[in-house]
């Protein structure tokens, strides 16, 4: 069994290889043409990486309101993404609508019965933990589509967790899959302009973790003389890590680290001389060991 599936994976793989690369103009089109149940290949891998790194891209795509269901699935079936929980409630309630608008023409039914049928069939793609506590009291909880142990397992959470206390308790739960990682993209302009250093940019995570995890672009180069630094305080006095003419292809590419703590600051100093390279960005999500 494990063998077909390699095999059907590399058989996708060999089938879209060919294709441009994934980008905002057709990501829809690469989302469509998933199999309801995807084999792993890295195409699928590829897939959501890019819905992890442009999730806001995603969600506010003028066709995505139109796609079928699956599409809209596989997107928010990600354990981490780059918007707030609130961003993809207000989605997943305008896909409900645009879906119960599509079928009352064919179905004579009450137009908020029909909503709320939709919503249920939709709300486990929202990971209601991670809600804020406002847009859960005043959009979510008046549609009356909760349950009495959501409603009091919400409420308990947002009292454990008020003020980021008891994040790494609630983490290290067998049900850490009810909350939704929001993942943070740090990146300089492309290209950047050499001889011009760039401001410092903090990231912070959240949840807040005791670590957090550093996956940087794979397009990134900075370019000889320039160094990016990481310093844990706003006055980048703190260094915790600084590269040097990183990614040119010197050794082994620098493509995932672990910083101590949920935030910090990143400068990039450019050299005075040479080309312009692309830059970098870094998506940075917390660990919670």
């Amino acid at each position: 069994m494990r063998r077909e599936a390699l095999r059907q994976g590399w058989a996708i793989d060999a089938s879209h290889g060919a294709q441009s690369v994934i980008n905002a103009n057709n990501i829809l089109d690469h989302l469509r043409a998933l199999p309801e149940n995807p084999p792993d290949s890295q195409w699928a891998r590829d897939l959501q990486s890019y819905v992890q790194t442009h999730t806001a891209k995603i969600l506010t795509h003028p066709e995505l309101l139109r796609e079928p269901p699956r599409v809209l699935k596989f997107v928010l079936a990600q354990n981490s993404l780059t918007v707030p929980e609130d961003d993809i409630l207000h989605t997943v309630l305008a896909y409900a609508q645009e879906r119960q608008n599509a079928e009352s023409s064919a179905v004579a039914q009450s137009s908020d019965e029909g909503e709320n049928e939709e919503l249920k069939d939709l709300l486990p793609l929202v990971r209601i933990l991670s809600l804020s506590t406002e847009v859960f009291v005043r959009v979510l909880e008046p549609l009356h589509i909760l349950s009495e142990s959501q409603l009091i397992a919400k409420y308990k959470h947002d009292a454990l967790t008020r003020d980021g206390e008891g994040w790494n308790t609630i983490h290290c739960r067998p049900d850490i899959h009810a909350i939704r990682i929001l993942a943070t993209v740090a990146e300089s302009t492309h290209p950047y302009h050499v001889g011009h250093d760039e401001m410092l940019q903090e990231v912070r995570t959240h949840p807040p973790g005791t670590r957090t995890l550093v996956e940087f672009d794979r397009r990134c180069s900075i370019g000889r003389g320039a160094s990016l630094t990481f310093y844990g305080d706003a006055e980048a006095t703190i260094v915790i890590g600084r590269w040097r003419d990183l990614w040119r292809g010197r050794g082994r590419p620098v493509r995932v680290w672990v910083v101590e703590g949920s935030r910090f600051w990143v400068g990039l100093r450019c050299a005075f001389d040479g080309i312009s390279c692309w830059g970098w960005k870094l998506m940075a999500t917390p660990l919670f060991s």
